[in-house]
């Protein structure tokens, strides 16, 4: 009987334990904004003190925090912000707003302490370990990585029409209004990974992408943003690109001419004195951040870094950037543990109440371990392997390999999303800025366009009218139809074209097409210059275009990605090239030759170097990587092939890249060659890149008429660095127009072997270069009005021809970060 009521009594013991461990249970949510103008603050740290349980707040400034463990505060936290703690017995609502008050110094008062030469000195202490404490300079280690990217469109309106409001009024459901406002935040795109990263001695990488799982609405706007969040944050690097702005890293080597520092505290922490220092960005106008990180003493490595864009940064359209990056002690070093970037694109940078595109990317490390080199898998030439089943998981999977568990606003976003793909007004406001980005208007299994070329206008044809179309993946994932039809109403007669493409995988890596076209073309046209039937050329060219030829051609091509940044292209093509009433062919004794035939089959290769793609419908968006664009192209001419009348070698060479050249901005270049061995007439001969348009080319010879020089050698070199507004941001009144100052120049020399290419009469005004160089200059400002650019262009060779132009104002259209 005693026995009885002991264990009754201890079983009641246990009860009351698992009922008062029942009641612990603490749920907490609420809103956070800001204290002065009450604005919904998203991606604010909330946690648990003393505990790993936290989350951060949603793009509308909500959050929700549960424990099944007593706790006693909750901590609210964000860069630039003074932290809150709050008592978590005295929360009596469900819903808490919380105020986060702006973290302001008055820098004449702060004290460094304890010195000045004491911060330098732990700054340069921290430069010259950077190699023993930056993970790309460790022994070969491996980790698991569960990364996630979450992509919403910002401030969303109400409609007023009902009709339309019933379509997403669901959406409500998932998402808050701000509080006394009718936007909202709606997430369009969600994606979670989970993968095995080694990271090899040499500096070499490869992610085993395990699983893999996306949601919402996929169009190319949504893969080329996220292809931005791509973007190498390193605290370590002096600098890290961002839409080609270098963004100054807090922990620069010559940080001290960018920031200015503040030793906050120091706290022993597990053993490590940590010192916690703040930064803030020394000058308006320079790329900077401010915010706070945390040092170990004695090994100088970093243990957390939270750091928030200047709002006072020379970048377009960028109204925050902030990025956040933990490191936990494994041994003798501090190891990555969590990051997490987001960025938020407004098309007016100080006006949150405009249309926007907020992205989140979030990162967690977890068994970093260091492994011996003979037990680390085999190096492959990918940087992303992705299993074969990776989107085979189900959410049992999922739950199990997430760091945290989502909370019910994520939990419901995967169904929202979908659902919101299906909606006609998204689908409809996703078409418009499909679209007017990449010119074509999906209508189910065929999209029309570009709609650009809709209309347009040239001396042959005179007002020209013409419609494309093509598929898309609702009509097939691997297959893809293109054709136009062009009339011109001065000739009366009809153009066209048109092909097929087949992809052999998802991943576009391989694939073969045909094509063909009857059509008039400009011979010497560049690459980078407007289509001759694009609207703008007509617009913007200085005459009526008239030196146009009829060109017939057909090709196949197959295309193979070897690896990421390493392609081919074979193309085997026949062409022939018309005359046309203000370009003819006269041969030596004045007779019209109608028309030159050649057959030609020709390799190229393309080397990209770390490059990354994301892929897009067909299209891949490219994500440039650290090293150079090179291209090699051989084509060889084969006489007696379907009526080929020529048998020539051509070969063409270029280099291209954007030298990082912080802080006085970047150079971007393009250095290209060629020679043609053979005997060949001048259709075929390298007829260089002129511009008769006010529009300012890049890479073509602005100053330059079409068809004034030709060449069967040739080397060339276009160059302009954009100096970012480093001088422009330095004086008070102009920084404010946040202008950007851009330098550059067009150089080019060629030659011709004056026994050879003799069969056709080279065109009035068509001359050879004779190893005379052609040279012009020009000085620009860009980013007025955020879109335009103009430049003052100077011709410094030939000037004295009464056909030409020695001096220009030219314009184009950029849009640019």
């Amino acid at each position: 009987m005693m026995y009885r009521s002991k264990t009754y009594y201890i079983q009641c013991i246990f009860l009351l334990f698992s009922i008062s461990a029942l009641a612990q249970k603490t749920t907490v949510s609420g809103k956070i904004i800001t204290f002065s103008d009450a604005e919904a603050m998203p991606y604010v740290s909330v946690r648990f003190e003393n505990t790993t349980l936290g989350t951060v707040s949603d793009a509308s400034g909500n959050f929700q925090l549960t424990s099944d463990v007593p706790v006693k505060n909750l901590i609210i936290s964000s860069v630039g912000y003074i932290p809150q703690k709050i008592l978590v017995d005295d929360i009596r609502e469900k819903n808490i707003i919380i105020r986060m008050e702006e973290e302001v110094f008055d820098l004449n008062e702060v004290t460094v302490r304890p010195d000045d030469s004491y911060i330098r000195s732990i700054l340069k202490k921290i430069s010259e370990r950077k190699k023993l404490n930056d993970a790309r300079y460790f022994p070969d280690w491996n980790c698991k990585l569960y990364s996630k990217i979450e992509i919403d469109l910002k401030n969303v309106k109400r409609l007023p029409n009902k009709k339309i409001m019933k379509q997403i009024d669901f959406i409500y459901n998932y998402v808050d209004t701000l509080e006394n406002s009718e936007r909202v935040f709606l997430p369009v795109f969600i994606t979670e990974t989970s993968s095995d990263f080694f990271h090899y001695a040499d500096g070499t990488e490869t992610e085993y992408i395990n699983a893999t799982k996306m949601s919402g609405v996929k169009t190319n706007v949504v893969s080329e943003f996220t292809g931005k969040l791509y973007t190498d944050v390193n605290p370590y690097n002096n600098f890290f690109n961002f839409e080609n702005v270098n963004l100054v890293s807090p922990l620069n080597d010559y940080g001290t001419l960018y920031y200015k520092y503040y030793l906050r505290d120091s706290a022993m922490v597990d053993g490590q004195k940590i010192y916690e220092i703040s930064f803030f960005p020394k000058y308006r106008q320079t790329p900077t951040f401010k915010g706070k990180l945390w040092v170990a003493d004695s090994i100088f490595a970093l243990t957390k870094i939270e750091m928030r864009l200047s709002e006072t940064a020379n970048i377009n359209f960028v109204r925050e950037v902030v990025y956040e990056q933990s490191y936990k002690r494994l041994a003798d070093k501090y190891v990555p543990e969590k990051e997490m970037f987001w960025a938020d694109l407004n098309i007016q940078k100080k006006d949150s109440k405009l249309l926007g595109i907020i992205g989140r990317k979030s990162i967690v490390y977890s068994d970093f371990q260091y492994i011996k080199s003979v037990d680390m898998p085999k190096k492959i030439s990918k940087d992303i392997v992705v299993a074969a089943d990776a989107m085979n998981f189900d959410k049992q999977f999922w739950d199990s390999v997430r760091p945290f568990a989502l909370n019910e606003r994520e939990e419901a976003i995967y169904a929202m999303v979908d659902s919101v793909r299906n909606v006609p007004i998204v689908h409809t406001a996703t078409d418009i800025v499909e679209m007017l980005m990449f010119g074509y208007k999906e209508l189910g299994k065929v999209e029309l366009g570009p709609y650009y070329y809709l209309f347009s206008s040239n001396k042959i044809e005179g007002n020209r009218f013409r419609l494309g179309a093509r598929t898309t993946l609702k009509f097939h994932e691997k297959l893809r139809f293109n054709g136009y039809s062009a009339y011109g109403i001065r000739d009366n007669a009809f153009k066209y074209g048109g092909g097929v493409q087949y992809f052999f995988s998802k991943d576009r890596r391989f694939s073969v097409e045909a094509q063909y076209k009857h059509d008039y073309e400009l011979l010497g046209r560049s690459e980078n210059a407007l289509n001759e039937d694009n609207i703008l050329t007509s617009m913007l060219s200085k005459r009526e275009l008239s030196k146009l030829n009829m060109h017939d051609n057909i090709y196949f091509q197959i295309d193979k990605e070897w690896t990421t940044g390493l392609s081919n292209s074979l193309q085997f093509s026949v062409s022939k090239i018309g005359i046309s009433p203000y370009v003819m062919f006269f041969s030596p004794d004045s007779a019209t030759v109608p028309a030159v035939r050649t057959t030609e089959i020709s390799l190229n290769t393309r080397f990209a170097g770390n490059e990354k793609t994301i892929m897009g419908d067909y299209e891949k968006f490219r994500v440039g990587g650290s090293m150079p664009v090179i291209n090699f192209k051989i084509t060889a001419a084969l006489k007696g092939v379907f009526d080929g009348n020529y048998n020539y070698l051509r070969l063409h060479a270029d280099i291209h890249d954007r030298l990082p050249l912080p802080p006085v901005g970047y150079t971007s270049y393009l250095v290209q060659g060629g020679w043609l061995i053979g005997d060949m007439p001048f259709p075929l001969m390298k007829i260089h890149e002129g511009n008769e348009s006010y529009s300012f080319n890049v890479y073509a010879f602005n100053l330059m008429n079409y068809h004034e020089f030709v060449s069967d050698r040739y080397a060339s070199i276009s160059i302009e660095h954009h100096f970012q507004g480093f001088f422009l941001n330095r004086i008070p009144l102009v920084r404010k127009l946040q202008f950007r100052e851009v330098l550059g120049a067009h150089y080019l020399i060629g030659d011709m072997d004056t026994s050879k290419h003799k069969e056709l009469l080279f065109p009035e005004g068509m001359i050879s270069m004779n190893k005379k160089p052609y040279v012009e200059v020009f000085v620009g400002l860009e980013n007025i009005l955020k879109f335009l650019r103009v430049d003052a262009v100077w011709r410094l060779t030939d000037t004295k021809m009464s056909n030409v132009n020695k001096f220009m104002v030219m314009f184009c259209l950029q849009f640019i970060i």
